[in-house]
C-alpha cells in the first residue's frame, strides 16, 4: 500500500475507534472499514465508502453482518488481486478462516438472525475486530 502501518493503534484502540464511528451514525461495515483504514494508515474517502452498501445485511436485506461484510472489504484490500490469473488463495484462505470465526463465535452471520437473537451489532463490530486481529489481518 506504500503506507507503513500505525503500530501505535492497538486491537482495543482500533475496537473504539470502530465502535465511536457506529455510535456517532456510520454504519457497522463503514465502521469496520474506517477504523481498520486508520491503523494501517490509509486515508482514501472511496474505500471508505465501497463500505456503505453493506451496511444492515447488505442493504438493509438481513443478509450477511455489514461488520463481517467490512471486515472482509478490509482483507481484500490487503490480500486481494486485480491481476487475472493471480493467486487468490490467501485471500480466499484469510476471508473463509473470517467467516468461520464470526460464525462460531456469534453464532449466525445473518444479520436478521443475529438481531433475533438479541445480539447487538456493537458486538459484531468488536468480534469482527478481534478477528481481524486474531488473524493477524490488523
Amino acid at each position: 500500500m506504500g503506507e507503513k502501518e500505525n503500530k501505535k493503534l492497538k486491537k482495543d484502540e482500533v475496537k473504539e475507534k470502530a465502535l465511536r464511528y457506529f455510535m456517532t451514525g456510520y454504519n457497522c461495515a463503514e465502521s469496520i472499514v474506517k477504523a481498520s483504514l486508520e491503523k494501517l494508515n490509509i486515508k482514501n474517502r472511496e474505500i471508505e465508502m465501497i463500505a456503505t452498501p453493506f451496511g444492515r445485511g447488505i442493504a438493509g436485506f438481513g443478509d450477511i453482518c455489514g461488520a463481517a461484510s467490512g471486515a472482509l472489504l478490509v482483507i481484500g484490500l490487503l490480500y486481494g488481486e486485480v491481476e487475472k490469473n493471480k493467486d487468490r488463495t490467501k485471500c480466499y484462505l484469510l476471508s473463509k478462516q473470517f467467516m468461520d470465526e464470526f460464525e462460531k463465535r456469534i453464532s449466525e452471520v445473518d444479520c436478521n438472525k443475529i438481531k433475533k437473537k438479541g445480539i447487538p451489532c456493537t458486538r459484531c463490530i468488536e468480534t469482527s475486530i478481534d478477528i481481524l486481529f486474531d488473524l493477524k489481518v490488523l
